[in-house]
């Protein structure tokens, strides 16, 4: 159980993986920290780690230290790691709980990364903007030979278009193949529109496929020249807007390195409220 399978802060008791999965036999749910056997004679030792909270804080703690087993799997909350891209936690689990295995699996943050035999496995498909250009997937991990196997997801949800008639021919903008942008929110970045005709016909072609929402963000070229890219990677997020703002800043009172994990910390909060 994670985070947000879990209805209270203080306890996983009442969770939504058991609510729903318990009717199947093949599912095992794992409701407190505990040691499992797998393999075809059981030689493989697991330690596996529901998400912590105050109720089995002192239980985790004791059977992370205790156990002996090879392997930690579980949903965590560990200092170092990033949540998102650019985005690292200043807060969690020290990583010397996890060092004595060979190697530990982690759920809950949505990036995934590694250092040393930590491994955040990600998620297996995008979720926000934020999530842009970043694979997802799902792993094979082979315990006969501590293989771990990433199966990069094909599919993406989130996609960028850039519209520029004076780089590109009339040719190039009207024979896109927008296919792949069906259903997926699409965001189209607008350098240069001196033919509305051609623009109207652009959009059309990317109307005509479907896709689960547009954005369009233009009115940026009066700008300084020179920044086109700069104004490209504005309109990928919204910590990127909020990061380059924050540089602007130039108060001798004011650390812009602080106040930029504040709003990185407020944005992913805010993510993960509900309405």
């Amino acid at each position: 159980a994670g985070n947000h399978d879990t209805y209270f802060k203080n306890t996983n008791e009442v969770n939504s993986i058991s609510l729903l999965l318990q009717e199947y036999d093949n599912i095992n749910v794992i409701h407190h920290p505990s040691n499992i056997y797998v393999g075809e004679n059981n030689e493989h030792k697991i330690c596996m780690m529901p998400w912590i909270c105050v109720e089995n804080y002192e239980d985790s703690m004791e059977t992370l230290k205790d156990t002996d087993a090879k392997y930690c799997m579980g949903h965590f909350e560990i200092d170092g790691f990033a949540m998102y891209r650019g985005m690292p936690s200043h807060e969690g689990l020290d990583r010397a709980h996890f060092r004595k295995f060979v190697r530990t699996f982690s759920g809950h943050y949505h990036h995934k990364s590694n250092y040393d035999s930590i491994n955040y496995l990600g998620n297996p498909y995008q979720l926000t903007w934020q999530d842009y250009g970043d694979d997802r997937g799902f792993h094979l991990f082979n315990l006969g030979n501590d293989d771990l196997e990433f199966v990069v997801n094909p599919f993406e949800i989130f996609h960028k278009v850039v519209y520029d008639d004076k780089e590109k021919s009339i040719k190039e903008l009207t024979d896109i193949d927008f296919t792949p942008y069906t259903s997926t929110y699409v965001k189209v970045v607008v350098m240069n529109k001196t033919n509305p005709y051609l623009f109207d016909k652009f959009m059309n072609g990317l109307y005509n496929v479907n896709p689960a929402d547009i954005t369009i963000v233009e009115d940026f070229t009066e700008l300084t020249e020179g920044l086109e890219d700069e104004m490209v990677d504005q309109a990928e997020d919204t910590l990127t807007i909020l990061g380059k703002y924050i540089d602007t800043v130039k108060e001798e009172n004011i650390d812009n390195i602080r106040l930029k994990n504040l709003m990185k910390e407020l944005y992913v909060e805010a993510l993960n409220t509900e309405a």
